[in-house]
């Protein structure tokens, strides 16, 4: 997200560097207050249905912010909340539910996890906004976050049924 919002800001929607400034800070904040927040939550609504709620929670505002024009641009940097908390959760869900095996699994997901975004956030997401425009590219993000829910609704799923 916070490598595509600066040039989104810049180049579709003409703000000056101190605008982009404040959202890539507000991001960032964002991102802090969301991983605050989560150890206060998670808990208590369980990993994976945290990750569920706060991938449809991004997808809803990111969506928003692209639909709504520059009037709705703050909540590409509010989505920081709901993105922060995915790779903790993510690990924490794996360590709880997979038992002595969870460290390798944790461990091949981090693995498989970095080389997606390499390639996908990075490469796809690039192209996409080489080819489609900076707005294109977080039509991918959202298809990204649709990725992982199904992957964490197939996790959820496999760990209830054990």
């Amino acid at each position: 997200m916070v490598t595509w919002l600066a040039p989104f800001l810049k180049d579709v929607q003409a703000r000056p560097e101190i605008v982009i400034s404040f959202y890539l800070s507000l991001f960032f904040v964002s991102f802090t207050f969301g991983r605050l927040l989560a150890s206060f939550i998670v808990e208590r609504l369980g990993y994976y249905n945290f990750l569920i709620y706060t991938q449809i929670a991004a997808v809803f505002v990111i969506a928003a912010a692209i639909i709504g024009g520059e009037s709705l641009t703050f909540l590409l940097s509010i989505s920081g909340i709901f993105l922060a908390v995915q790779v903790p959760t993510s690990q924490a869900a794996i360590l709880d539910s997979f038992g002595e095996s969870g460290i390798k699994v944790v461990g091949f997901a981090q693995t498989a996890g970095t080389l997606g975004a390499a390639f996908l956030s990075n490469w796809v997401v690039g192209l996409i906004n080489d080819l489609f425009g900076v707005s294109s590219s977080f039509l991918v993000i959202i298809f990204l976050i649709f990725i992982l829910f199904g992957i964490t609704l197939y996790l959820k799923r496999l760990v209830n049924y054990r």
